[in-house]
């Protein structure tokens, strides 16, 4: 018997996925029948309210990914694109949002309400959303008398609440002695403790949302005040008046842009699915349960067929990508002058070093903040993604990885590579590992092609395919 031919394979593949969305669809309309439903097309504040204020946030261009324990909620431009939820994991009770500025009565906070974040990236997404700066309180609670006396006194006071939360979103980083902390978050506050340069408890600093620092709040200096409350809040005052009176330089922007064709597609089908969620979360019988799962599947099948037939140019193998190969043509490639290579003469090395090494390498369509891929054989989404940093581009930093991580995380892809030719600083290094990313300096580089056979690494920076 001949093996099947690959329009038969996509068929069963197409089949089988058909059957899974049926079978998911009422699994999951049986297990949701008492829980909150926003499907595809509802807004971010609709979501919110149905579940709660996320765990943790992320974002890149126009898409943002809501984190919870049961499942992630995927945005594009605000709207619901999909809800990826565990339909068996027990879900919390919704976190409460943190409060917003406030523009009426100082008196609004009548009770203590801890909505101190102590996330990194989550104060980040917030401080950029509210176009704000970060506060951010370094303590010591278990240990630290005058860490103590910040929290009892200040920390969740109506009056210095209401007095700064329109100014700062704010953020606790805590550092005790016998208390219990995750290895992340213990990691996270260290990282930023030796970012900032911190030896004292309590300190105050503020930060813009993308983590420069632009003034320390001065908690030592002696100033007029009947209570330590007071005098905590002369010292914040002066310090942001101090940074309005003499504005720093703006962040320099860090997001990247989804091209807007994509947009659009994911747009039209995410208002396309919208009217079927919301029909089959209003109908209760069997029978409407029935065809709604199957209408589901059948939506489903064409949406994937769509997305791969969009994602064709971006998942072709090549030798080398096209564009790359062409600006490389005229001269061969040295590893003597490696930090003089342009980015599209780096890609390239890089796609040919992976192909060496066994790979499928393919390029990423224009506007993804990712330059190659890598991906299995007989198999359409890739399973690594690359990033390309020639040395013009400096030290690679955490922030830069960070918006990699982003795009890995919004593509389902859970291992990348970033290739930075003028190496990675101290933090972006402990980011990496972190977050299962493989950085390659131009030292690693060197010794990954001088592991390759003569002739292989000869042809190679020659251009010959």
């Amino acid at each position: 018997m001949s093996p099947p031919t690959p329009a038969a394979r996509t068929v069963r593949s197409f089949l089988f996925a058909f059957v899974a969305a049926v079978v998911w669809g009422i699994s999951w309309s049986g297990a949701a029948e008492s829980r909150p439903v926003v499907g595809p097309g509802a807004t971010r504040d609709e979501a919110i309210k149905a579940y709660g204020w996320p765990t943790g946030q992320t974002q890149t261009g126009s898409r943002e990914i809501l984190i919870y324990p049961q499942g992630r909620i995927f945005l594009e431009k605000g709207k619901v694109e999909r809800v990826d939820f565990s339909p068996t994991m027990a879900w919390p009770a919704p976190r409460p949002r943190p409060p917003g500025p406030k523009t009426t009565s100082l008196k609004q906070v009548d009770a203590p309400v801890d909505f101190w974040l102590t996330d990194w990236i989550e104060s980040q997404t917030e401080a950029e959303r509210r176009h704000a700066r970060i506060l951010i309180l370094f303590t010591g609670l278990d240990w630290s008398p005058a860490s103590r006396q910040f929290q009892d006194e200040v920390s969740f006071e109506p009056e210095f609440v209401n007095a700064f939360t329109g100014d700062f979103v704010f953020l606790r980083l805590d550092f005790p002695s016998r208390a219990a902390q995750t290895a992340a978050l213990k990691q996270q506050n260290a990282m930023l403790r030796e970012r900032y340069g911190v030896t004292t408890y309590p300190s105050l600093l503020m930060v813009s949302a993308s983590g420069v620092l632009q003034g320390r709040v001065d908690l030592e200096a002696p100033r007029a005040g009947e209570t330590y409350r007071a005098r905590v809040m002369s010292a914040v005052r002066e310090a942001r008046d101090a940074i309005i009176a003499r504005p720093p330089p703006a962040d320099p922007a860090t997001k990247v842009a989804v091209s807007p064709e994509a947009g659009s597609a994911k747009e039209a089908f995410g208002g396309a699915a919208a009217g079927l969620t919301q029909l089959s979360a209003t109908l209760s019988s069997a029978s409407w349960l029935l065809v709604t799962s199957l209408v589901g599947g059948l939506v489903f099948v064409v949406a994937t067929l769509l997305w791969l037939w969009r994602r064709g140019p971006a998942t072709h193998v090549v030798s080398s990508p096209p564009a790359v190969a062409e600006a490389v043509t005229s001269a061969p490639i040295s590893l003597s002058n490696s930090k003089e290579w342009s980015k599209l003469q780096l890609c390239q090395v890089v796609a040919r070093l992976a192909e060496a090494e066994g790979h499928r390498v393919a390029q990423q369509v224009s506007g993804t903040d990712a330059d190659l891929s890598l991906t299995r054989s007989g198999g359409f989404k890739p399973r690594a993604l690359i990033l390309c940093l020639p040395a013009s581009a400096g030290l690679v930093t955490p922030r830069r990885l960070r918006e990699f991580y982003a795009a890995m995380t919004l593509e389902g892809v859970d291992e990348g590579w970033v290739v930075g030719i003028a190496g990675f600083s101290a933090d972006a290094r402990s980011f990496a590992e972190q977050k299962n990313l493989e950085v390659i300096d131009a030292p690693a580089l060197a010794d990954r092609l001088d592991a390759l056979p003569p002739l292989a690494r000869r042809r190679m920076l020659s251009g010959e395919g």
